[in-house]
C-alpha cells in the first residue's frame, strides 16, 4: 500500500493517493508504519497531517537524521518553530547521551568505538545545523526504494524462482 501510494504521488494523482492515505489514517494503519504514513502526507504537501504521524512515532522509533529532518521540515512548513526547536534539541541531548555512552562501552574495539563516535558527532553537527538549513530551503528528501527484487510475485519471483508470466 505504502509503494502503491507513493507511486500515485509520482503519477500526479495526489487526490487519489490522499484518499487512499486517509482510508489507512482511519485505522488500518497498522499496515504501514507511523514514519511512512508521515513521509506520504510530507509528499502530499500535507503537513498538518504529517506532524499528528510523526508525533504518533516520536517516541516508538528510534531519532534518525533521515526522518527528524522530514518532521522538522514538516513543522517549519506550519510554522511551528516551538515544537521545532524541541525536537532538535531532544535529538541533540539523545545524540549527547549516546556519544558518552560509546566512550565508556567497554565492548567494542578501539576503531569500533571511533566508528561510532564520527557517526555520532556528524549526526550532532548535522542537528545543530538542522534549522538553519530548513529555514534556507532545504527539503528533505523522501528516501524511497521499490520493493520490488524483495516482495514475492506470482509471476518473475525472484526469491522463489518462479518464471515470468508467459500470456
Amino acid at each position: 500500500m505504502y509503494s502503491y501510494i507513493k507511486c500515485l504521488i509520482d503519477l500526479g494523482r495526489t487526490k487519489e493517493a490522499k484518499e487512499k492515505l486517509d482510508f489507512i489514517n482511519k485505522g488500518s494503519y497498522h499496515l504501514i508504519g507511523e514514519i511512512e504514513i508521515a513521509d506520504l502526507y510530507v509528499e502530499l504537501d500535507c503537513y498538518n497531517e504529517a506532524i499528528e504521524w510523526f508525533e504518533k512515532g516520536y517516541n516508538a522509533y528510534s531519532g534518525s537524521s533521515y526522518w527528524i529532518s522530514r518532521f522538522v521540515y514538516a513543522l517549519y512548513k506550519t510554522n511551528n518553530f516551538s515544537r521545532l526547536d524541541e525536537v532538535i534539541k531532544e535529538e541533540i541531548e539523545e545524540t549527547n547521551k549516546a556519544i558518552m555512552q560509546e566512550e565508556v562501552n567497554e565492548n567494542w574495539t578501539e576503531a569500533q568505538k571511533r566508528d561510532a563516535l564520527e557517526n555520532y558527532t556528524r549526526e550532532y553537527n548535522y542537528y545543530k545545523q538542522l534549522k538553519e538549513r530548513v529555514t534556507s530551503g532545504y527539503v528533505p528528501q523522501l528516501q524511497f526504494s521499490a520493493p520490488f527484487t524483495s516482495a514475492c510475485y506470482l509471476f518473475g519471483c525472484k526469491r522463489h524462482g518462479n518464471p515470468e508470466y508467459q500470456g
